[in-house]
């Protein structure tokens, strides 16, 4: 057992070397468990999988890459301190995931399987031995393609007019839309055409494409023992779901550009979304039973595509890492290097949620939502990050360096990722004076030679500005009539607060008038002085302009002996009159005068 407070590994397996990373911070969060300068990997992050080979519950590091000295691509396994369990691939993948062929609810124990995208096949490990392939279906070549080929081998058009039509067919569609033996043809030199046109044009025509991303989604459960399906984007612009062990394809779906990394969210058979950011710069989504792709366009190309459930993470080109929540960004935080990688953790111990990004600075920030709660530098730059389980531990962090190092790094069970206060540099204040243009120096100096004659233009605005104000004042105070005749113009609104036996009155008053304010009123407060005790029941208003309100509160309290109903009334008054201009009423409830 590996002890996660910072003391080691245990006596039964090798200590680890020396930690390539230096936490910037006096107390680290993370333990180094291994480190292999010598592992010599040199991978992405979306070939890298952290998986339990043998269902043993022993977690190993599984990626995809390729040998410098050798120069062949494989696949090994980290299995504890030691690397092994070697394959050969035919080229480099697009992307190694591991993935459930079976639901975990079947009584038994279920190991995960390997699935490796190369070129339009995924080839399928389980214990490390090979399972099942599964080989995109071939897409129908183009209808004038297809009738020139068919035009050579009936004889009815000569090589010269084939090599004519098919140069053609190239400039109006992209290379992609076109087949292999097409493109082949048109690369070969004049005098080998010939064979090749007799070799071939008896054959049917194919056109194939190729997987660019990978991603998996659930088919039943939200659960990470759930069986699930594979996700594949294509060079033809299609994003298929496909059940590996079946060979069945449950989905397809059409993007406008080709997909280069993806994402998904929820399940196939309630209602999943598929996140992929496309060589256009765009992010598009595509819900289950929703036709219509919605885009979304952030200011640079993505580097990668993270959904944490909550939010859909996006870190670019330009250094920004954006929280999308629907087609907005909630959150945003820009950092000082582009951003090389990223990865989302979720520790259950603490319930995390966080998301680790590297930097081209060597530095590896970790957010979680608007807060940065740790950062730690490494010996070079990280170019493919992973998380998930490692041997027996949970919290692992699985780091590839520029050089080829590997090192894995375990949270800590006591680790509080607490907000960090980052001190921001003093910028100098940036000047917000003009350019020295002919047009700057010919206003210089005209504010010099008339600067008496526009000095007294501007007090003449200023005076006849005030002068306006006043003259606007004094024809709304004529406005203002005798009391009873703004009865029309004035909501009054009582509301009383609490049920005995203390209360609280809160009167609104309200000016509805377009034209008249409100000048020299009063409101009474009128009660029982016998039942309540009440200070302050005569309210002077102020000045309340068009359109105004004008609030205040009064406490007061039952003081009656007997259990009853009360009353109050709310009478505003104008200055020299005797009746009141408007009277609202409003009913006391029954107090107990014991409490």
């Amino acid at each position: 057992m590996i002890s996660h407070d910072g003391v080691g590994a245990s006596a039964s397996q090798p200590a680890a070397t020396s930690a390539a990373v230096s936490p910037t911070t006096t107390d680290s969060k993370w333990i180094t468990l291994v480190e292999d300068q010598d592992a010599r990997v040199f991978t992405f992050g979306a070939c890298m999988a952290l998986m339990d080979l043998r269902g043993d519950g022993r977690y190993a590091l599984v990626v995809g890459e390729l040998n410098h000295t050798s120069g062949e691509i494989r696949l090994r396994a980290l299995d504890g301190q030691s690397w092994r369990d070697t394959f050969k691939l035919t080229e480099f993948p697009a992307a190694v995931l591991a993935i459930n062929l079976e639901p975990g609810d079947s009584g038994r124990r279920t190991v995960p399987a390997i699935a490796v995208a190369v070129g339009n096949l995924i080839l399928v490990y389980k214990t490390m031995k090979p399972l099942c392939r599964y080989q995109l279906p071939p897409l129908p070549a183009l209808k004038e393609e297809v009738d020139l080929w068919q035009a050579v081998r009936a004889k009815n058009i000569g090589i010269l007019d084939l090599v004519g039509g098919l140069t053609v067919v190239r400039v109006s569609y992209p290379e992609a839309a076109l087949t292999q033996r097409t493109r082949a043809f048109l690369l070969l030199p004049a005098e080998e055409r010939e064979e090749f046109v007799r070799e071939h044009c008896e054959k049917p025509l194919h056109r194939s494409t190729v997987i660019t991303c990978m991603t998996t989604v659930n088919n039943k459960l939200k659960d990470e023992h759930s069986d699930q399906y594979l996700v594949i984007g294509t060079e033809s612009r299609q994003i298929f779901i496909v059940d590996a062990l079946s060979n069945m394809t449950k989905a397809q779906h059409d993007v406008p550009d080709v997909p280069v990394t993806i994402a998904t969210h929820g399940t196939f058979l309630e209602k999943y979304r598929i996140f992929t950011s496309c060589r256009d710069g765009k992010i598009y989504t595509i819900t289950k039973d929703y036709p219509e792709v919605v885009s979304i366009a952030p200011n640079d190309r993505p580097v990668t595509l993270l959904s944490t459930g909550k939010h859909l993470v996006v870190p670019c080109m330009d250094g920004i890492l954006y929280f999308f929540k629907g087609k907005s960004h909630e959150l945003q935080h820009k950092l000082d290097c582009p951003i090389t990688c990223a990865e989302v953790i979720k520790y259950e111990a603490t319930g995390l949620r966080a998301v680790a990004v590297a930097l081209t600075n060597r530095e590896v920030h970790i957010f979680r939502d608007d807060h940065l709660v740790d950062l730690f530098t490494c010996d070079e730059m990280v170019v493919a990050m992973k998380y998930g389980r490692f041997d027996r531990e949970e919290g692992a962090l699985a780091l590839v360096l520029r050089n080829g190092t590997v090192i894995i790094k375990l949270i800590k069970r006591r680790a509080k990722f607490d907000p960090i206060v980052q001190e921001k540099p003093v910028k100098p204040l940036e000047s917000l004076l003009p350019k020295k243009s002919a047009l700057f120096l010919d206003h210089t100096v005209r504010e010099r030679e008339n600067c008496k004659r526009m000095n007294t233009a501007i007090f003449d605005n200023l005076t006849r500005m005030k002068y306006e104000i006043n003259k606007r004042y004094a024809d709304s105070l004529q406005l203002q009539t005798a009391g009873g005749t703004i009865r029309n113009d004035v909501i009054l609104t009582p509301q009383l607060l609490g049920t005995g036996p203390c209360f609280k009155l809160i009167v609104t008053l309200q000016n509805t008038a377009s034209d008249t304010p409100l000048i020299g009123y009063h409101i009474y407060l009128e009660m029982d002085q016998s039942m309540y005790a009440l200070k302050g029941r005569l309210v002077e208003i102020p000045f309340v302009v068009p359109q105004g309100k004008f609030a205040f509160a009064r406490p007061f309290r039952f003081i009656g002996s007997q259990i009853m109903q009360g009353e109050i009334t709310i009478q505003l008054l104008k200055d020299g009159h005797c009746v009141p201009v408007l009277s609202v009423q409003t009913v006391i409830p029954e107090s107990d005068p014991s409490l």
